[in-house]
């Protein structure tokens, strides 16, 4: 049977970069069914990830990634979305957009048949994992706390830009508070301050309005809870999907309301809430940021690497490189704040930088997991 879904799959693969490869010319003539088409094509990619491996966190990670593309194509169909998208102060790259969301969709989907990443994320799922002493789940939750703190020691909904303010230089505190929370994740429903530790982080970042790094969090921890659910039942129940849902659906409800807290301390309408599930304001922001990166690339040219080496920079708490914020900056681009995940290959590289972007995404997964198995085995 999985034989079966992989040969269907590959087939699927090709037929959909021949159908892209043909219908990409009309795209950059902004042929309204040309866009339409390439809409479906990318989902189509997403739905054979699905196929593929199911639920899991690979299938995450695209949904992530190309979940900017939505207030992007409202903003090109109707001119209204969010923000500095909805100003249109940058000129909107809908064939590019489209066509890099395509290429680096088709690589991963590629990549997950060639290397079978399902089979060794579910043998990873079932291993015994090694288990961590008392001191070291203690010493993960104070590194959760005290760096959140760190991160947003201006506890309230502050719209300023003070809001982004560290107490430390650096940009990594709140993904590290993140990471510490993620290796006590085995010991959530087992260890009464684990729970306490989640809690006070995630309401922390909440009632600062921060929202990003709490959505991950969450989605992550819907997912690995499916793929439990998977590897214990072999299926999920319709009813447990629905159920995911609609928790997704509050939840982003939420941090509306949130938003509207943080921004003008108004009561949001019923209708603002359910717009706010397909336009959220970190999802506009970013899909502008992506928009900003093709600009700049066509404007000013490729750098050559400069916001690869500033990223693996910014992985230590002290530093604080010239990065992709500072740059636009330099550029004299708006910027609410945020990088999107195609900006370092297209302003590093360009176009090649597209190529290879799920070459690399993908082998930090692959060795990740794999490297993860031969420490538990």
């Amino acid at each position: 049977m999985a034989q079966r879904k992989r040969i269907f799959s590959w087939i699927v693969l090709i037929l959909l970069i021949i159908f892209f490869s043909c219908n990409v010319t009309f795209l950059f003539e902004l042929n309204k069914c040309a866009i339409v088409l390439s809409c479906i094509m990318i989902m189509l990619l997403i739905g054979t990830v699905f196929y593929i491996n199911g639920i899991d966190m690979m299938l995450l990670f695209l949904f992530c990634s190309d979940y900017i593309l939505v207030p992007i194509m409202i903003q090109y169909w109707t001119g209204s979305s969010y923000g500095l998208l909805q100003q249109g102060k940058v000129y909107l790259y809908v064939p590019e957009i489209l066509t890099f969301a395509f290429i680096y969709n088709a690589g991963m989907v590629a990549l997950n048949l060639i290397f079978k990443f399902h089979d060794k994320e579910s043998k990873l799922l079932q291993a015994q994992d090694c288990e961590l002493t008392n001191v070291s789940i203690q010493i993960n939750n104070l590194i959760a706390m005290v760096f959140t703190i760190v991160a947003f020691p201006r506890l309230g909904f502050d719209n300023s830009s003070t809001r982004f303010d560290m107490l430390l230089p650096g940009h990594a505190w709140n993904q590290l508070a993140i990471v510490a929370l993620l290796f006590n994740l085995p010991y959530l429903k087992t260890k009464r301050s684990v729970q306490l530790a989640y809690l006070f982080v995630v309401s922390w970042f909440l009632i600062d309005g921060e929202r990003a790094d709490i959505t991950g969090l969450i989605l992550g921890l819907l997912v690995f809870y499916l793929m439990n659910k998977a590897q214990q039942k072999n299926r999920i129940s319709l009813k447990q999907y629905i159920l995911s849902f609609l928790f997704l659906l509050v939840f982003v409800c939420l941090l509306n309301v949130i938003v509207s807290l943080r921004q003008s301390n108004q009561t949001m309408r019923f209708s603002d809430l359910i717009r706010g599930v397909l336009v959220t304001p970190t999802t506009a922001d970013v899909g502008y940021l992506y928009n900003v990166s093709i600009d700049f690339f066509k404007k000013f040219g490729c750098l050559n690497g400069k916001i690869f080496i500033s990223n693996l920079q910014s992985i230590i708490p002290l530093a604080d490189p010239v990065g992709f914020d500072k740059i636009i900056i330099s550029a004299n681009y708006a910027n609410p704040g945020g990088e999107p995940l195609f900006a370092e290959p297209i302003m590093d590289f360009g176009m090649k930088g597209i190529f290879f972007m799920p070459i690399l995404d993908f082998l930090i997964f692959y060795f990740f997991v794999s490297g993860r198995l031969q420490e538990i085995t």
